[in-house]
């Protein structure tokens, strides 16, 4: 499937909410793997965090995190 509907219903339905925050982290990783975030990465991060159901700031919290992360490790 080319959608993220479809994936995004099964983990919704199938995740607890600390293992959707495990793969918005782990996105938001993938993300800032070259340091830089496009506009079109945060569309989708934005899209898939409205899709999981979970809250704008449950997003920038984990987005924070990570830019933390890769900061404190340079």
């Amino acid at each position: 499937s080319l959608g993220l509907h479809q994936f995004a219903r099964h983990l919704r339905e199938t995740f607890s909410l600390d293992e959707k925050l495990e793969v918005l982290e782990a996105l938001w990783r993938i993300v800032y793997s070259d340091g830089v975030l496009d506009k079109y990465e945060d569309y989708l991060m934005r899209k898939l965090t409205s899709l999981l159901r979970l809250s704008h700031r449950q997003m920038i919290d984990t987005k924070l995190k990570v830019i933390d992360e890769v900061e404190s490790s340079t």
